[in-house]
């Protein structure tokens, strides 16, 4: 490194704001002041391959104390201590009434924390650090999701009609963009911050709301960071002339063989080595940035992008000009500033290129073809990339939003290519509004506790979600759900199932650098077994302590989804064996919910009551948002078609209609906090069973049941016109040497082929039970082997016995007819008209060793079939709403209601925390009560009230009305409800603290 020909200042406080010397370069020129206490100096936002320092005075990929070991701060990749970027910030210049003014944002900053009011800075409020929130954060688990600093401008979600969007809460939602959001507010409107040797001029009166976000994905934006600047005129100047720019020093690795340049057409700025460099070897990154959205201008006829909308009569100016220096020629004061700003020398010379041509980009040729200006000389350079100009007037906002990127290739010149191709993508995904492939929906998950277990059930508007980027030609598609425990509610979390679709993909894996073995490891980062897609799972194992889960204790569990991209797929082979496939993969961030599984639940599984009907169906209602029960009423009736409804009675409302489900899965609608299963069996076969002498007939094996409409192959094959499953009749077939019936034979083999033959006996009877009297059924035969043993009989001695001579006999629909009906004597076997309607196909196995002589009387085969939902059937239930319980059931609770632990010793499992103490009275009634804690004298100690509805437990943080512990001992509880009853026993406690006369 050069030697700086400007003196080193550095200021002492509670942020140093001088880069410290390394090893053979100089130190970095500095001037400034201490600054407040909320400078923040150490976020980062890193969920890519790029970790960078974010601050709240306008510097960003600089490290200034050192916090992460080097004052560098653009690490690439992330988790290396490889960086690509000393320093860079956010400079602005313009001109007062002729006069030019400058703010950097250097290795020192001109930048206070915090916004602006009546034309100056706002007193530190404390508030100003910077906000980092991530996708999938909720107020519970990170206190910069709760107090998003709306107020100072931090972005809020809109909903579709342009308003903030509210919580169920009412609380504003904050907007992440990309993966991971962070916010901060700042000005330059404090004098006494203008110190800096490159500024050093009297504030220009700004605003600076800073918004900075990355998505965590691979390919171009798995090496790109967006930055966005919402400045504000809030002082009382009009600023002419103005000029916004991106100033840098970069590093790319070694920071003496830098080279820079800038392709005007992308308004892209960047960095890359002379060759091979020592720290990243031959494969040296490029780094640069990315004008996505300049400053806006009039513009007739024009429109230009600002705050997401167009605005007609303007356009967004690009990158105007591109100025390099290096270390020890930085500019010295603000003219010199705002002269490389306006595209000129320091001096205000005009810049020329190669051919003599005034320009104000410098190094604009293409270092990768050697064509035009290129740098040469590498060494430790500095370059601003600049817009302008511009005018603001007071109250005047303009919006600058910029991309870092990184590029890299098998070479020094490969890596440019690979950034511009970066910034190609950066921009194009900006110009589609961040548009992009996401993770599939996230499931809204219901739990419902039980004893020592835990229900999850969860939504399924995720399948099937397919989302294409045409820009990043991906092309991600719903692969599978994965469930997770948690340590707490905001984790860390353990994968315990994955429900994955049935197809080629199993486990996915991807390509990430590791930073403990200092290279790239393959991982794995999705592993399924293709068990299919299920969203349901009964949890009754602690899989982060062991064991069996306890009931009364807290347990955090969580669905994702997560999908892959097939456009990018390849194949992950170890020699000839198949492991998984390489690729991206989408995965939704766990939301935490809590369960405590109950000895006795608050709701119960219910069941309805069958009314009226005959079928085995059943209705059984899960409660699973007990909160939003309602206390109606409600009925199950069926259709014709076998469809249900669902009907609140007491408000006299339809709330489903024509559902189909009756299969007892959890794909049911959760309506009114509770999952109705409408249960039963489909229109088929329930069992078969023999009755009578020994069996002549070992197996009975259905090669089909015709019940037409394609539902079985066999009724396809022989052409049944039988519509549906609903037209089966239970059958029995009572055999008999003696008492006999007619069937119409046909006999395979002749010609033509299944020719009709004759009306002949059979040694049985078949009867439909269903009526009463039963009713005689017909039946037909084919008999088998023509050219050899065609006898004229059903089952004669001489079949084949393995395999019973493929001897069908069919059960038809129609009623038994002593005389041979006409139709069926002059064709052959068709079972396409009413007439021959086939209801069961059976062939027997005859036994080796025995034969149809052993057939005896009174052997009967019964087909007994489901009894199915019809609309005969009608179910009803009442849903119980908070605090609405018969008296009995109340009671029997109360009854039940206990102290755990009991005896208490200080800490039990079901505590919340090493030090949070805690005895819960468990299985109250759903209604108001109140707990009363008496020492053996009478004095009442402490009481507790609750009055959740849905909750059945009481905690007692184990501490006096004074919060103190209480002494060891036998102490009383009293339990009270409220036009009920109350509950009194005795609780024992031991503490490690003793309060013997206070309490």
């Amino acid at each position: 490194m050069n030697v700086s020909v400007r003196a080193t200042v550095c200021a002492m406080g509670i942020v140093a704001l001088c880069a410290p010397a390394r090893a053979g370069l100089s130190p970095r020129p500095v001037a400034g002041r201490v600054q407040p206490a909320s400078i923040d100096n150490t976020a980062t936002i890193g969920v890519n391959n790029l970790q960078m320092v974010v601050t709240n005075v306008g510097s960003f990929a600089y490290d200034a104390t050192n916090h992460y070991g080097k004052a560098d701060g653009l690490y690439f990749p992330r988790g290396t201590n490889k960086t690509v970027i000393f320093a860079s910030g956010l400079w602005v210049g313009a001109r007062i009434n002729g006069t030019p003014r400058v703010t950097v944002a250097e290795y020192s900053t001109e930048y206070s924390p915090g916004g602006m009011s009546n034309g100056t800075f706002v007193p530190d409020a404390g508030r100003y650090h910077v906000y980092k929130i991530n996708r999938g954060d909720s107020r519970e688990t990170n206190p910069d999701y709760a107090n998003w600093p709306f107020d100072d401008g931090a972005p809020a979600l809109k909903n579709a009609a342009g308003s903030d969007s509210l919580d169920e809460f009412g609380n504003r939602i904050p907007t992440i963009l990309g993966d991971q959001s962070l916010y901060a507010i700042y000005n330059d409107a404090d004098p006494g911050a203008h110190t800096n040797g490159a500024g050093r001029s009297d504030p220009l009166g700004l605003e600076v709301q800073q918004y900075v976000f990355a998505f965590a994905r691979g390919g171009a934006l798995g090496n790109t960071v967006y930055l966005t600047f919402k400045i504000i005129n809030k002082g009382h100047d009009t600023l002419e002339d103005t000029y916004v720019s991106l100033w840098s020093d970069p590093d790319v690795g070694n920071a003496s063989d830098d080279l820079v340049g800038c392709d005007t057409l992308l308004s892209l700025g960047y960095a890359y080595n002379d060759g091979p460099d020592y720290v990243y070897g031959a494969g040296a990154p490029a780094v640069g940035f990315d004008f996505l959205e300049g400053p806006v201008v009039p513009a007739p006829g024009d429109s230009a992008l600002q705050f997401g909308r167009y605005i007609h009569g303007f356009r967004n100016l690009p990158m105007t000009s591109f100025n390099k220096y290096v270390n020890g020629t930085d500019p010295t004061n603000k003219i010199e500033s705002y002269n490389y700003m306006r595209g000129l020398w320091a001096n205000g010379d005009s810049v020329t290129d190669d051919a003599g041509q005034v320009t104000p980009f410098q190094v604009a040729g293409d270092p990768v073809t050697e064509a035009g200006w290129i740098d040469v000389n590498a060494g430790d350079r500095r370059f601003m990339m600049s817009s302008g100009p511009f005018t603001m007037a007071p109250g005047d906002t303009q919006e600058v939003v910029v991309a870092v990127l990184v590029g890299q290739g098998d070479d020094h010149l490969s890596s440019i290519t690979a950034l511009k191709s970066v910034s190609s993508q950066a921009q194009a995904v900006f110009d589609l509004n961040f548009q992009i492939p996401f993770p599939p929906p996230q499931p809204q998950v219901w739990y419902q506790p039980l004893a020592n277990d835990v229900e999850l059930i969860w939504s399924t508007e995720a399948e099937g979600d397919v989302q294409v980027s045409d820009v990043l030609h991906q092309r991600f598609v719903m692969e599978g759900y994965n469930v997770y425990q948690g340590e707490s509610q905001a984790g860390p979390w353990k994968k315990i199932a994955t429900f994955d679709v049935d197809d080629d993909i199993t486990r996915i894996y991807k390509d990430e650098f590791d930073p403990a073995i200092g290279a790239v490891q393959r991982v794995m980062i999705e592993s399924g077994a293709n068990s299919g897609l299920k969203n349901h799972l009964s949890i009754n194992t602690d899989r982060i302590k062991g064991g069996g889960l306890i009931n009364h204790r807290p347990y955090y569990f969580a669905v994702t989804t997560y999908s892959y991209d097939t456009l990018n797929l390849t194949e992950y082979n170890l020699g000839s064996t198949l492991l998984g496939h390489l690729t991206e993969a989408l995965e939704t961030s766990p939301q935490a919910i809590t369960v405590v599984p109950s000895s006795v639940a608050l709701q119960l599984v219910d069941t309805a009551r069958h009314v009226s009907g005959q079928s085995e169906g059943a209705v059984v209602i899960r409660y699973l948002d007990p909160a939003n029960a309602s206390g109606h009423d409600y009925e199950v009736t069926f259709n014709e078609d076998r469809t249900w409804n669902l009907t609140d009675l007491t408000g006299g409302t339809t709330v489903l209609a024509d559902q189909a489900n009756q299969s007892g899965d959890f794909l049911y609608p959760v309506t009114g906090g509770m999952m109705v299963q409408t249960i039963g069996p489909d229109p088929d076969v329930k069992d078969i069973t023999w009755e009578g002498p020994a069996q002549w007939v070992t197996g009975v094996n259905w090669g089909g049941r015709f019940f037409g409409g394609g539902i079985d192959i066999g009724a396809n094959f022989w052409g049944s016109s039988i519509e549906d499953q609903t037209q089966l009749v239970p059958v029995e077939l009572r055999f008999s040497n003696t008492n006999k019936q007619k069937a119409y034979r046909y006999l395979r083999g002749a010609n033509p082929n299944y020719a009709y033959q004759d009306y002949r006996d059979v040694p049985l009877t078949a009867w439909d039970v269903s009526t009463e009297p039963p009713r005689q059924l017909n039946l037909c035969f084919i008999e088998q082997y023509a050219l050899s043993s065609e006898n004229g009989t059903w089952l004669p001695p001489d079949d084949d016995p393995e395999t019973g001579g493929r001897e069908y006999l069919f059960v038809l629909k129609s009623d038994y007819a002593p005389t041979p009906n006409e139709f069926y004597t002059t064709r052959s076997i068709r079972f396409d008209a009413p007439e021959f309607d086939v209801l069961y196909a059976w062939w027997p196995v005859v036994a080796a060793g025995h034969s149809s002589a052993e057939l005896a009387d009174g052997q009967i085969m019964r087909i007994a079939l489901n009894k199915y939902n019809t609309s005969g059937d009608h179910f009803a239930f009442t849903a119980p709403r908070p605090g609405q319980a018969s008296a009995e059931d109340a009671s029997a609770k109360l009854k039940s209601v206990h102290p755990i632990p009991n005896p208490y010793f200080h800490t039990t499992d079901l505590e919340p925390g090493l030090t949070q103490r805690q005895i819960k009275f468990v299985n109250l009634p759903p209604m108001e009560a109140t707990l009363e804690i008496y020492n053996l004298s009478g004095d009442l100690i402490r009481t507790v009230r609750k009055s959740d509805l849905t909750s059945d437990e009481i905690d007692w943080d184990v501490l006096t009305t004074n919060g103190l512990p209480p002494a060891s001992g036998i102490y009383i509880y009293r339990i009270t409800v409220p036009g009920l009853g109350e509950k009194v026993g005795k609780l024992a406690v031991f503490t490690e603290v003793e309060q013997l006369k206070i309490y």
